[in-house]
């Protein structure tokens, strides 16, 4: 999506999200300029207004990848 740019939730600490951004810096939001269902490992958009919104195809890739990450760990 041009103009937008890709965050990842990090953590949540207090009335904080930690989020890194795609340059690998990571920067803290009051959750209420936030997603109400903001969680970690959420990928989130900011547009040019400075709002934030859920990528939720990019985060579903992002679990997928992880999990398979995982269980490849585990097989014999």
């Amino acid at each position: 999506m041009s103009g937008m740019e890709q965050y990842i939730v990090d953590r949540i600490e207090g009335g904080y999200a930690v989020l890194t951004a795609e340059s690998g810096e990571s920067k803290s939001f009051p959750l209420p300029q936030l997603p109400d269902d903001v969680r970690e490992g959420m990928t989130l958009l900011r547009g040019p207004d400075g709002a934030f919104v859920p990528d939720a195809a990019d985060t579903r890739a992002r679990h997928e990848r992880i999990r398979a990450k995982f269980d490849s760990l585990f097989e014999d």
